[in-house]
């Protein structure tokens, strides 16, 4: 087990620490702008992890993070604008901070995740793609009025008690509030 510096790298390549074990931590430099595709994902970490994403972030790529231990609280950087499909889908998160001027959350970011209580989505949000909260705990969500469109099963096997759809929503998605 140890740890990842990354501290004096510049970038990193698609897959660079897929399927890696037994590590217990990274560090990113803090000038990273994007993690990219599958870049940890299936990460065998020797312990439920968190990570603190660096404060340049922009992109955080597909699957980046997907089946790995992270869990805990993240914060995605508010200088974050794309979170590609699947990106921490089967983690142990618990809870998300996302970046203020996101307008899209793409296929599956949190599927399958142990995210909990209310979600707070941003006020620019315009699309939520299919499957991204589907089988999590969230009870509550805010969808503000850009949201246009729900993907299928969105928010299918959640614990939602109560949701207050936009007059701006003119697409929902196939089973999108299936089982809630």
């Amino acid at each position: 087990s140890g740890n990842l510096d990354l501290s004096g790298i510049k970038d990193i390549n698609a897959n660079a620490f897929y399927n890696c074990s037994k590590l217990t931590e990274v560090t990113f430099p803090a000038t990273m702008t994007k993690i990219p595709d599958s870049a940890f994902a299936n990460w065998q970490m020797t312990a439920d992890t968190s990570i603190t994403l660096p404060s340049k972030l922009k992109t955080i790529g597909t699957s980046a993070f997907k089946g790995t231990d992270l869990a805990g609280a993240i914060t995605i950087p508010d200088t974050v604008t794309s979170i590609g499909a699947n990106a921490f889908e089967n983690t142990k998160i618990t809870g998300v901070t996302l970046p203020k001027n996101l307008t899209k959350l793409e296929n599956a970011v949190f599927k399958n995740t142990a995210l909990t209580g209310k979600m707070e989505l941003p006020a620019t949000l315009t699309s939520i793609g299919d499957s991204v909260f589907e089988n999590t705990d969230i009870t509550s969500v805010t969808l503000g009025d850009k949201i246009t469109s729900i993907g299928k099963s969105a928010f299918s096997g959640t614990a939602l008690t109560e949701v207050t759809l936009p007059e701006t929503i003119k697409t929902i998605g196939e089973t999108a509030f299936k089982g809630t």
